[in-house]
């Protein structure tokens, strides 16, 4: 039984309880006879335990528990009921769906966010055509580019979002086999040629013919653009972003070094969380969408492969794909 349960006399000290509660509670020292203000030092659920009690009232009570136990317990109290004095109690765990609660809540607020910018900016642009802007040769096309731009932006998150939803409903399933790594990795390095020339960025690819591991090769490309675009995006014009794959005991690790600004170190554990953003305003500008890393560490973990990331402020970033050797 997941749930703990307890029954008070009249007074509120306890007469009996279950193990499960035990659990819950995380405690095994001596319940019965003991009232739930010293148990757990909460005087919301000393005080539902009372009125069900004294006054016949059912009540649910959120509690929650402090260091080095860290629940929320949702507990549900009511009166015996007939001719018995004293109260009933029910105990659950909720500490796990209140964080997925907030992770929903923080996430729904985020992309209302992420949205918001690029839909106010397509508004407003178009009102103001609207309003005669049209005939302004001199900035209609600027003003309609804008919008080209956003657009562009709002199609982007609203694939990657759901990009994540397939991944997290495991609706992708991944079919890792033996690959090439240069391969895939010349094919990823080809599409990202553009946008590095347009930045007279360097472009380097150094991989062994022979390398291989055992991926997805879609998925592994996936990745190896995600981490490209974001080496040429943050890399200054006339830097370098190389693609290196090598062999290393019984894994393969492609990893993308780039000359870029580089990220503060604080900052690293959290890279991959959705919507995590180093500088939010230049992210933005340069056009992410805050989730491009949080789909690679889901492709790459899809692969039983890790994902890895070094940095220093001011030289550049490298992140590194392992994985299974093919």
């Amino acid at each position: 039984m997941d749930e703990g349960m307890w029954i008070t006399d009249a007074n509120g000290v306890v007469l009996r309880h279950n193990e499960a509660l035990r659990a819950i509670l995380g405690t095994d020292q001596e319940l019965v006879g003991q009232r739930p203000l010293f148990l757990l030092r909460r005087t919301e659920l000393h005080d539902a335990v009372l009125r069900a009690c004294r006054e016949g009232v059912t009540s649910k009570v959120e509690v929650s528990m402090d260091a080095p136990r860290n629940k929320t317990l949702e507990v549900h109290i009511a009166p015996l009921g007939g001719s018995l004095p004293g109260s009933a109690a029910v105990f659950r765990d909720v500490t796990e769906r209140k964080r997925l609660e907030r992770v929903r809540q923080d996430f729904v607020a985020n992309v209302s966010h992420e949205l918001r910018t690029p839909i106010a900016a397509i508004l407003g642009y178009a009102e103001t055509l609207r309003s005669g802007a049209l005939s302004d040769a001199r900035h209609a096309p600027q003003m309609v580019e804008i919008i080209h731009r956003q657009s562009e932006r709002l199609g982007e998150l609203v694939e990657d979002l759901l990009e994540l939803s397939r991944l997290d409903a495991g609706e992708r399933p991944l079919s890792p086999a033996p690959v090439s790594l240069g391969e895939v990795a010349r094919q990823a390095s080809e599409a990202m040629e553009p946008r590095a020339a347009g930045k007279r960025l360097s472009l380097q690819l150094r991989i062994p013919t022979d390398l291989t591991a055992r991926a997805d090769p879609k998925a592994l490309e996936q990745v190896l653009l995600n981490l490209l675009d974001n080496a040429i995006k943050y890399t200054p014009e006339g830097g370098t972003v190389e693609l290196i794959g090598e062999r290393v005991g019984d894994r393969a690790q492609l990893s993308v070094r780039d000359t870029g600004l580089g990220i503060e170190a604080k900052h690293l554990p959290r890279l991959f969380e959705r919507f995590y953003r180093v500088d939010r305003g230049r992210s933005r500008e340069q056009g992410g969408t805050g989730l491009g890393l949080s789909i690679v560490r889901h492709l790459v973990h899809g692969m039983e492969g890790e994902v890895r990331v070094a940095s220093q402020l001011g030289v550049g970033s490298t992140f590194t794909v392992v994985l299974p050797v093919g």
